[in-house]
């Protein structure tokens, strides 16, 4: 067979194969068949391509996590470093009016804390309450770093010159504490709530409360000390305050905070802790926030105004400037 056949041979071929494809492919558009191999390799696509941003938007929020927690790890430390020392006053809750109990002092201590820095950049947090009753579940040493300060996972927060510490989501007894400084001179409430499952539905239940004032030296804290009760709070945050009590404590201290709370649902489990302190000359607010009272942390937000402005200045005020 001549080179001439051979390349007819071929092309006779090659027409054939071409032939046969394109019945392939009318066959498929005719019966769908191509269609939906089309769409099911567009669905893969388009899965696999979700997937891969599910994932990089996941490992993005993860860093910004992590770097806003070593920025609070880094504003705690800044706030709180050093020795402190003062009074700390115990209350507990007593039978009241309407089913709302009274907090009632039942004693108090000279009391000492501090902060310094640790290895591996951590601080080490230690809060010495002193011997009298109750305050051994109120003292605590602890190692903080950045996983210290996921709100998510540890339910702790800082923000500028306040913070916020649980003894963590799930734990019983549960301990938390809020704290304000301004200059010198500093302010805590340490909590502790008690688990009840004794009825249908588990409630949080107040069993004690620690208001603690301190300074950078003795004569700080003796300060702290000074002046009228607080008068409540400067903005009232928004929840329903049923199961709430109050605590008016001299130095312009107001501490507001429920007695006991369900777990769920969550529309009654939500809630709020608040500190409002009016100190030589800022009023400081801090609000603890959150969805259950188990030690996790929705949001901590911390409101400041002249202590001055404070009495002339509602926090609805739109044309105050808190710059």
């Amino acid at each position: 067979m001549c080179s001439s056949d051979l390349a007819a041979v071929a092309e006779r071929a090659e027409v054939e194969a071409d032939t046969a494809r394109l019945g392939e492919q009318i066959t498929g558009v005719r019966s769908g068949e191509k269609l939906q191999e089309a769409m099911d390799t567009l669905k893969r696509s388009i899965a696999e391509e979700s997937s891969s941003l599910t994932k990089q938007v996941e490992a993005m929020r993860e860093r910004k996590w992590a770097e806003n927690a070593r920025w609070q790890l880094n504003i705690f430390a800044q706030e709180q470093l050093g020795d402190w020392q003062g009074e700390c006053t115990v209350y507990h809750p007593q039978p009241g009016q309407e089913g709302v109990p009274r907090l009632v002092e039942t004693g108090s201590s000279a009391c000492a804390s501090g902060a310094v820095i640790g290895g591996d950049n951590t601080v080490e947090w230690r809060d010495e309450l002193g011997d009298g009753e109750g305050l051994s579940a109120l003292s605590s040493t602890e190692t903080l770093d950045s996983e210290s300060f996921y709100p998510q996972k540890q339910g702790n927060m800082a923000v500028g010159n306040a913070f916020t510490l649980s003894s963590g989501p799930g734990s019983t007894p549960l301990r938390l504490e809020l704290g304000l400084r301004e200059g010198a001179e500093r302010v805590r409430a340490k909590l502790v709530y008690d688990l009840d499952q004794s009825g249908d539905t588990p409630l949080m239940r107040l069993r004690q409360v620690a208001v603690v004032r301190e300074g950078a030296s003795l004569a700080g804290a003796a300060d702290v000390a000074k002046g009228a009760p607080g008068t409540g709070l400067y903005d009232v945050p928004a929840c329903d305050k049923q199961k709430y009590c109050s605590l008016y404590c001299a130095g312009g201290l107001t501490l507001v905070c429920p007695f006991e709370l369900p777990l769920a649902p969550r529309a009654e489990a939500r809630g709020c802790i608040s500190l409002d302190w009016a100190g030589a000359k800022m009023r400081y607010q801090a609000d603890r926030k959150f969805d259950a009272l188990d030690g996790s942390l929705m949001t901590f937000d911390l409101t400041e105004i002249l202590t001055t402005d404070s009495r002339e200045y509602p926090p609805d005020f739109k044309s105050y400037d808190r710059g």
